[in-house]
């Protein structure tokens, strides 16, 4: 049964990240490595916006006993979603120009990225209420759906992006990515709206004002707990984005963008889908034994012997590869891209266990390794400030600090697996 869930939602996984990375080389080709670097930073704004649009309640949906609650969590997230939105939306139409010029700089984004601004709004909306919906198929095991959501959405994304380039309708650096993203988000989050059904419908309509007071007063202290951790995951997450963008310009963040997408594929392709249905798996196995470290443990022998050979490939010809693939302009990438991969690596194999703290709702280790992880990108951060480290160096600095944390959070989640206290 956990095979057959694995290979539904990683087909669904996998077939999106293949189409994305079969269409990127004509996005490259057509977008330059400064419009990428446009969308990154955008990305890099909204991430942290996104954790407060859902405040925490997202990542409860799976865990209590009773879907009523559960059905709670996801019109909380509705809710403040939309509240996170209106406050985005006011403070872009009085402090848009100021935002921007302290984000990026005057020489570095121009006016341009001012526009880019408005569509924080939106981005947050549709992303939120995405994910927050994903999370309430997976606590119901419907695989299948969330899989053909994530294929529509990947094509609509890359096919909206090439034909709003074709088309000329913008010639803003990154509107037409961050539109097609956008647009992408919204049909899926319409996919499983529709194939919400009766019973789904139900619980939401038993939803009472009432109700949701009493649960943000009851879940206020672990949803608070974890959109903190969240917000300093995006903050050192990001980071990297705003001194590439900063010290080093808009294009090199495009071509070390791309780089860090494409190291990151095959964790998006087959680990995340892994991991989906080991959260789901593995929360059953806490409720009802306490400990779930034989699932951990397979898991992890499992992505091991996936990733060996394809990272291998790719930490020793990246800069070839990119180059052919991609063109002759993103072959910097590629030499960004084989050091990446060595991080990347024991993110593959360890991305599918990283969620047993929040499992056992161990908040506090949540929100001291996450500190950690701030504190020493911070300090990577402040080197190059400080012109100690250069580019390369500092691409190196992060992937050691990379590594560091998976080994951390590795020991911890075998730890909690095995059905030690929380701490």
């Amino acid at each position: 049964m956990f095979v057959r869930q694995v290979a539904i939602l990683s087909s669904g996984t996998a077939l999106a990240q293949m189409i994305a990375l079969g269409f990127l080389p004509f996005l490259t080709r057509l977008y330059s490595p400064q419009e990428f670097g446009a969308f990154a930073l955008y990305m890099a704004i909204a991430s942290p916006l996104f954790i407060l649009g859902n405040s925490g309640f997202k990542e409860l949906i799976m865990l209590p006993h009773s879907n009523k609650i559960a059905a709670q969590f996801v019109q909380l997230t509705f809710l403040i979603s939309i509240l996170v939105s209106s406050i985005v939306l006011f403070v872009t139409l009085v402090f848009d120009t100021q935002i921007s010029n302290i984000i990026v700089g005057k020489t570095n984004g121009d006016a341009d990225f001012t526009f880019l601004l408005y569509f924080l709004p939106f981005s947050i909306l549709f992303f939120v209420n995405y994910q927050s919906f994903r999370f309430w198929f997976m606590r119901f095991e419907r695989y299948g759906i969330i899989s053909s959501g994530q294929v529509a959405k990947t094509t609509t994304n890359m096919l909206s992006a090439i034909s709003i380039k074709i088309a000329k309708t913008t010639q803003l650096a990154g509107a037409g990515l961050v539109f097609a993203a956008i647009l992408a988000e919204l049909i899926n989050l319409v996919w499983l709206l529709i194939r919400c059904g009766k019973k789904d419908r139900i619980l939401f309509e038993q939803i009472k004002p009432k109700r949701l007071i009493v649960i943000v007063i009851r879940y206020k202290k672990m949803a608070t707990s974890l959109t903190v951790s969240q917000l300093i995951a995006a903050l050192y997450t990001q980071l990297p984005n705003f001194i590439i963008s900063a010290f080093f310009g808009l294009t090199t963040l495009g071509l070390y963008n791309i780089a860090e997408r494409i190291a990151s594929a095959p964790a998006l392709l087959i680990a995340n889908g892994v991991g989906d249905v080991y959260r789901q798996r593995a929360a059953v196995q806490y409720r009802e034994n306490g400990r779930f470290e034989k699932l951990m443990f397979k898991t992890m022998l499992t992505t091991t012997a996936i990733a060996i050979i394809p990272y291998s490939i790719g930490i020793l010809f990246a800069p070839e590869i990119f180059s052919f693939v991609l063109g002759l302009e993103w072959e910097q990438a590629g030499k960004y891209a084989s050091i990446i991969l060595v991080g990347s690596f024991f993110g593959f194999i360890t991305t599918p266990v990283d969620k047993a703290a929040v499992i056992v709702k161990a908040h506090k280790f949540i929100l001291l390794f996450n500190v950690l992880r701030l504190v020493l990108h911070t300090i990577a951060a402040l080197l190059v400030m400080l012109n100690i480290l250069d580019l390369m160096s500092y691409i190196i600095a992060l992937t050691a600090i990379r590594i560091m944390v998976y080994a951390i959070m590795t020991i911890r989640s075998w730890h909690y697996a095995r059905g030690a206290k929380q701490s």
